[in-house]
């Protein structure tokens, strides 16, 4: 830590109970985020009202306006705190400061940077501090700390980590840039700002998170029907959530009866981040040359197979057709040191093998025969149509499931007489029953990927 850094640490944490009063546009945050959720409903139906993006702003809102909240009654807990132990002598990582609100019991993480150089180390150090408040306390939610970077610079590329970290771990982040007044080489006076967050949450990486092919899918198909659905698709969205996964899980007569023998079948999509970000960087590429209406329209489209992005780098890898000696073509990477994404992204497939460990020692366990398998989810459920018979119960986790009940709360809060939405028809009078429901599952899927029947259709006058 820098001399400028500790006396920065130092001061705050001699006035911790002041934090609030060192923050110049507390105040002006905290009424510009209790903003967001009248905002959110006064979105106009026009493209189909609230799209991903609008979407996850609102629940990254929510998250940091909660923060501000708790920015009261708060005592230090102490400064330089050990909460990792290297299992060396010597130097422990410490967090700067560790505070606690006395009434709700949050505690806050503070972190203090100077320079843009170290600033982006906040992400990680936070992360491991985090890790060992955890291993002190197992339980300890996300929603139990709040983390406070401090900063007396900030690059776009950190901030974007905060607010990835922010929706998908479902975490509270309070950046705040800091402005030292020094006299005599002390801190005479100190000037907080809060970070808005909002603004980092880019179309084309909200939209990946819902598109239909950054799924990966596994179907599990029986001979009878289970009596019990609702309760085992209840157990599979909770260790779902549990295991940080973000989908949906549906059940049904018939799903994908012609591709596997049994007729009864429980079918799970798990968003892939791998295939997400090679989504966004395909939307990205689309709007930086025909605009933000050809991107919309890209979304519902399949994957570039010649299109991949380097691990290492991030940068763009064009794949080549090369004639192989047995007659077939074979996409090859132009730069073989590369780390193909794209390649990942099929391994990575396999990461909800714990998902379905579970799965499968319960269906053991009750002595139920089952077939699996991994159709194209998108194929599988359009085939059915709206408002078919045989998918009986929807379930949700992660941050989908967020996202299906904001969208939710925009349908009733403009629902009319007739339990109408301004989109999503027949929401009935109870909102949980509809969140479950087969219609409300595949609307919410089609507005995200723009084929929905009352958004604009493009194709015909984009000039509308």
């Amino acid at each position: 830590m820098s001399l400028l850094e500790s006396k920065i640490r130092d001061f705050l944490a001699d006035r911790i109970g002041d934090l609030p009063n060192f923050i110049v546009n507390l105040e002006e945050s905290r009424a510009k985020l209790s903003k967001v959720e009248p905002n959110f409903l006064a979105i106009p139906p026009d493209d189909g009202g609230p799209n991903a993006r609008e979407i996850l702003k609102f629940i990254l809102a929510k998250q940091n306006l909660r923060g501000i909240n708790s920015l009261y009654d708060i005592e230090l807990i102490d400064k330089e705190l050990p909460l990792l132990s290297t299992g060396k002598s010597g130097f422990q990582p410490s967090a700067d400061i560790l505070a606690y609100n006395t009434e709700l019991g949050v505690m806050f993480l503070l972190e203090i940077k100077r320079s843009a150089k170290t600033e982006r180390e906040a992400v990680t150090q936070l992360a491991a501090y985090t890790s060992g408040l955890q291993n002190k306390f197992w339980g300890l939610s996300s929603l139990d700390h709040v983390w406070i970077p401090i900063s007396t610079e900030w690059r776009t590329i950190v901030k974007a980590a905060f607010a990835n970290e922010a929706a998908w771990g479902n975490r509270v982040i309070l950046p705040m840039d800091c402005k030292v007044e020094l006299e005599a080489d002390e801190i005479k006076k100190i000037k907080l700002e809060l970070i808005d967050l909002l603004p980092e949450l880019d179309e084309t990486v909200a939209c990946s998170q819902f598109a239909w092919h950054c799924f990966d899918s596994l179907e599990i198909c029986f001979p009878a029907e289970i009596p019990e659905a609702r309760t085992f698709i209840e157990f599979i969205s909770a260790t779902a959530s549990r295991l940080g996964f973000s989908g949906f899980v549906l059940y049904g007569t018939a799903l994908g009866a012609e591709i596997l023998p049994y007729p009864h079948s429980f079918v799970i999509g798990v968003q892939n981040p791998l295939l997400s970000a090679l989504k966004s960087r395909q939307l990205q590429i689309v709007m930086d040359h025909a605009g933000i209406i050809e991107m919309r329209k890209e979304i519902k489209k399949n994957l570039w197979c010649n299109h991949d992005i380097d691990f290492c780098s991030m940068k763009d890898i064009w794949l080549h057709e090369t004639q192989q000696d047995n007659g077939n073509n074979k996409s090859q990477i132009e730069d073989e040191r590369c780390v193909s994404i794209q390649e990942m992204s099929q391994a990575s497939a396999n990461r909800t093998s714990p998902l379905w460990d579970e799965i499968r020692f319960r269906l053991k366990s009750m002595g139920i025969d089952y077939e699996i398998g991994s159709p194209n989810i998108h194929a599988l459920l359009t085939s059915l149509g709206v408002g078919t018979p045989l998918l009986e119960h929807v379930g949700f986790f992660g941050l989908m499931q967020q996202a299906i009940y904001e969208r939710l709360h925009y349908e009733f809060h403009h629902a009319d007489e007739h339990g109408d939405g301004l989109i999503i028809g027949d929401m009935g009078n109870d909102p949980f029953v509809r969140a479950s429901s087969w219609n409300m599952f595949l609307d919410f899927m089609a507005l995200m990927n723009y084929e929905h029947d009352c958004q604009v259709d493009y194709d015909e006058d984009e000039s509308e």
